[in-house]
């Protein structure tokens, strides 16, 4: 009897111990470096029959970043979810798209290691400092949360000479979304649909994806050709926000969204 009662003690204790050291793996720290960066560039959708094509090309983003909300789905170990303290003061971010794949970072922080199906950060936005900003009035007006500055082109072909342009008609773009505004970023599948294994043994990148080329080709053809020119007394300017050309900011708030992904590293 007193056997028996020893070797159920141990097995007790083996099965506590166990326990304990699956909970420890699950909470041992992972380091996460949060970053920003995209693809820029792509054509419009060709108007039928037309015999000139569209370019909408980014040459800046820039946004100000109030509060970061973050959380992952976890097989095992229960879901994580956290948002910064009021008053963090994150820098403003700037990406310059000629520069190829380059990331920048927004934040570093630890989450529990595990098997995760899924992510979601989403990004509070606030007034860009203003020594990223150009002299600009209308940035100004509005306390831009996020502005985009780049070209919108037009150019012709040749009709004789298919590979030759006639003329080329550029203007230059600007798009801005106010401080209330929100970004959304969820992770993307992986090839094979399995989740996401992280191991404190690694560090790994979070990128927060805008991804234009592919969302550009979604903006109907007749988009840019309806909008009013605003004209400071040097040059035209393709300027969209909430106050002016309001139906072309609701349509590029909306590509904005579909364009928004993470990556993991």
């Amino acid at each position: 009897m007193a056997h028996r009662k020893l070797r159920l003690g141990l097995a007790c204790m083996i099965i506590i111990i166990t326990g304990c050291a699956e909970k420890d793996e699950l909470t041992l720290p992972v380091r996460i470096n949060l970053m920003c960066g995209g693809y820029f560039q792509g054509d419009i959708a060709d108007p039928p029959g037309a015999s000139y094509f569209q370019v909408l090309e980014i040459n800046e983003i820039c946004l100000g970043i109030s509060k970061i909300e973050f959380e992952g789905e976890r097989e095992l170990g229960g879901n994580i979810s956290f948002e910064t303290a009021p008053g963090t003061n994150f820098p403003s971010i700037r990406l310059v798209p000629q520069i190829p794949q380059m990331n920048v970072t927004i934040s570093n922080f630890d989450i529990p290691q595990g098997s995760y199906e899924r992510f979601r950060c989403d990004l509070v936005l606030k007034e860009i400092s203003s020594e990223l900003l150009h002299d600009n009035s209308y940035v100004d007006t509005i306390a831009a949360g996020l502005f985009i500055t780049g070209e919108f082109g037009q150019i012709w072909w040749n009709k004789e000479e298919p590979f030759l342009t006639d003329s080329v008609h550029i203007v230059p773009f600007e798009f801005i979304m106010d401080e209330s505004t929100s970004l959304y970023f969820c992770s993307s599948l992986l090839n094979d649909n399995s989740d996401y294994i992280l191991d404190d043994d690694a560090e790994y990148k979070f990128i927060l994806f805008f991804d234009f080329s592919s969302a550009f080709e979604s903006l109907p053809y007749y988009l840019f050709e309806n909008a009013e020119l605003s004209d400071n007394g040097l040059e035209n300017k393709l300027i969209i926000n909430k106050y002016v050309n309001r139906e072309q900011y609701e349509v590029l708030s909306q590509m904005l969204n579909n364009s928004l992904s993470m990556y993991i590293k």
